[in-house]
C-alpha cells in the first residue's frame, strides 16, 4: 500500500522540520511544506494530498482556518490543526471548520500519529457512506417498484420516484413522516379484487383468507393515496441491520397490481 500523503502548513521552519521527520518516521509521505495559506490552497490544487497538516496561526491574508475552511469546501481533503493552547475566540473559529483533529505543540510522535491516523479512518469512513448513499440514491431511481427506506423510528428517509407517483405524496412532504401514513393501506374488498386479473384475485383472496402471505414473503393490500385512491398493491418490507444485527431501519417495495 502506497504511503499516505501529507502537506506541511507551518510557519516555524524548525517547527516545520521537526514534524517532516517525523512523518518520514511514521512512513508517511511528505508531499511538501509551506508557509503561507494562500502557498497551502495552490499545493494542493497541484498536488492533491490524502491529509493536511495546518497551523492554525499562519501570517499573510490568508490565515490557517480560512484555508482549511477552503480546502475542506473546495477539494474535500481532510485537516488535523497545529496549535499551541491558542485563546477561546480562535479557537471556536477553528472548531466551527470541522476539523479533523488537533495536534498540540510541542508534539509528541506518538500524538501526531494517533491524531493523522484517526483523521485518515474518519476522512475513509465518510468518503464509504457517500459513496453508499449516492449508490443507493442510483438503486431507488432506477427501481420499477415503488421503494420506501425508513429510518429506526419508522420515520421516512428516503422515497423514490415511483413511490412518490403511486402515494401522491411529494418527495420533501414524506422525509420525516412515519411510513404508515405514506403507505397507508387497507384489506382489499371484493370490489377491489373483481378489477384485477382472475388468477391474481383468486390467489390473494386465497392468501388473505389463510392469514398467509404470498410467495417469497409478499403481502397483499390496498393503498389508498393521498387523493382517495384505491390502488391494490403487492409488497414486503426487509430490515436493514448494523454489523451487530441491530436493526437500522426498515426498506418497503410495494407495486401496483395489474388490472384486468
Amino acid at each position: 500500500m502506497a504511503a499516505k500523503r501529507i502537506l506541511i502548513v507551518e510557519d516555524e521552519g524548525n517547527i516545520a522540520k521537526d514534524i517532516e521527520r517525523a512523518l518520514h518516521k511514521l512512513a508517511y509521505h511528505v508531499t511538501g511544506i509551506v508557509s503561507t495559506g494562500e502557498e497551502a490552497l495552490t499545493h494542493v490544487l497541484d498536488t492533491r494530498p490524502d491529509l493536511v497538516l495546518m497551523d492554525i496561526m499562519l501570517k499573510g491574508d490568508v490565515d490557517g482556518i480560512e484555508a482549511a475552511q477552503r480546502i475542506r469546501q473546495q477539494f474535500g481533503l481532510p485537516v488535523v490543526y497545529l496549535t499551541a493552547f491558542g485563546d477561546p475566540t480562535t479557537l471556536q473559529r477553528a472548531t466551527a471548520t470541522a476539523p479533523f483533529g488537533y495536534v498540540l505543540k510541542p508534539f509528541e510522535d506518538r500524538d501526531l500519529y494517533a491524531a493523522v491516523e484517526s483523521a485518515l479512518y474518519r476522512h475513509q469512513m465518510e468518503r464509504d457512506l457517500k459513496s453508499c448513499k449516492q449508490e443507493l440514491a442510483s438503486i431507488l431511481a432506477a427501481a420499477f417498484d415503488g421503494l420506501i427506506v425508513a429510518d429506526r423510528d419508522g420515520l421516512v428517509a428516503t422515497i423514490n420516484e415511483s413511490a412518490a407517483e403511486l402515494t401522491e405524496w411529494k418527495a420533501d412532504e414524506a422525509i420525516g413522516k412515519d411510513w404508515a401514513e405514506v403507505f397507508k393501506t387497507t384489506e382489499p374488498l371484493p370490489s377491489d379484487l373483481a378489477a384485477l386479473p382472475p388468477h391474481e384475485a383468486h390467489a390473494i383472496a386465497d392468501a388473505l383468507a389463510g392469514g398467509t402471505e404470498g410467495a417469497e414473503g409478499v403481502s397483499f393490500a390496498v393503498l389508498l393515496s393521498q387523493s382517495g385512491k384505491r390502488i391494490p398493491v403487492e409488497h414486503r418490507t426487509a430490515p436493514i441491520t448494523d454489523p451487530h444485527g441491530d436493526v437500522e431501519g426498515t426498506v418497503l417495495a410495494f407495486r401496483a397490481l395489474r388490472s384486468a
